[in-house]
């Protein structure tokens, strides 16, 4: 028997025999769990970061189970913030060799890659008051932000991303919008907004 005919075979078997494979493959992992866990982690993660095969498998995975995957995060909050509590260093490297890919990913997820077409269509400028990038930086502390129009963005069950949907709008012309949609503001990101805010208004007075 050649490679050839020796890898069809293979292939056959497993075909024929997932169960068996199954159940062999579980009784595996429980007996050897140290030493999957130990022996074969830097091995598993570099041929995981290099296959190909695997990412396009995770993604699609990730795309075909989302609210598979945002259940599992609701019942297990305290899990991943544990988690991410112990790993502060690893997230930070991590976040620090992939910002780009990060940026990327966000507006991806965020207005489907178009947030920098709408920021060039619209001069960087916010299309109700006027102000202008470098200017919202220097009064809010932070880029000027997109606007989904009829408000169907990033926690919608069908986010709109279209171009003709989205706008740029500063921080105080989205905030008011989003209040009058009845839109909330994450927990995370409130704090700093009005801390921003209220220091603009305090400057004014």
């Amino acid at each position: 028997m050649n490679k050839e005919e020796t890898i069809e075979y293979m292939r056959k078997w497993r075909k024929n025999n997932k169960e068996k494979l199954k159940e062999y493959s579980k009784k595996y992992r429980e007996n050897n769990s140290e030493i999957l866990k130990e022996g074969n982690k830097d091995r598993y993660k570099k041929y995981m970061k290099n296959n190909e095969q695997w990412k396009l498998y995770q993604q699609t995975y990730r795309k075909e189970n989302k609210d598979k995957i945002a259940q599992w995060r609701k019942e297990n909050k305290d899990k991943i913030a544990q988690w991410r509590k112990e790993n502060k260093d690893k997230i930070a490297q991590w976040r620090e060799e992939n910002k780009y890919k990060c940026r990327e990913c966000m507006e991806e997820k965020r207005f489907g890659g178009n947030r920098k077409k709408v920021l060039l269509r619209d001069n960087f400028e916010c299309v109700i008051c006027g102000i202008s990038n470098e200017e919202h930086k220097k009064k809010f502390n932070r880029n000027i932000t997109i606007d989904h129009i009829d408000g169907n963005g990033r926690n919608s069950k069908k986010p709109n991303n279209d171009m003709g949907n989205l706008r740029t709008l500063c921080l105080s012309c989205h905030g008011s919008i989003d209040g009058k949609r009845g839109i909330g503001i994450p927990r995370h990101r409130k704090k700093n907004i009005i801390s921003n805010i209220m220091e603009v208004n305090n400057e004014n007075e």
